[in-house]
């Protein structure tokens, strides 16, 4: 992958994913997403800790699938390619525990914004 490509942050807890910047109870807001590009990521990735980067949607079914028991919390950066596959998996798990689904006029379908600045 490119150095150029973004990545937005998100973690795997218990099998579920937790998009960040999007709170489990507000609407499906892309210009939230925190995004990072693999030369912001790489550095700091701590594969040892379960942390990686994913750029298919066999490889982000496969995290959502692992056992827990060895590591049951993932930070992982998701390739923006996916980020209508990470709203589906998002919105079916919110209908899945009763949280409101997507706000439909309030949605901005993918665009996508620039990454946040560094502190």
């Amino acid at each position: 992958m490119s150095p150029r490509n973004r990545f937005f942050a998100a973690s795997v807890l218990g099998g579920r994913l937790h998009v960040h910047g999007i709170h489990d109870r507000d609407p499906w807001d892309p210009s939230r997403l925190e995004w990072a590009t693999e030369l912001e990521i790489d550095p700091n990735l701590v594969v040892t800790a379960g942390d990686r980067k994913i750029g298919t949607r066999e490889e982000l079914e496969r995290v959502l699938r692992e056992p827990t028991e060895v590591v049951p919390t993932q930070f992982v950066w998701i390739h923006e390619s996916l980020v209508d596959e990470v709203r589906r998996v998002w919105e079916r798990r919110a209908a899945a525990t009763g949280l409101p689904p997507a706000d439909k006029a309030g949605d901005r379908g993918t665009e996508h914004t620039q990454p946040k600045q560094q502190s």
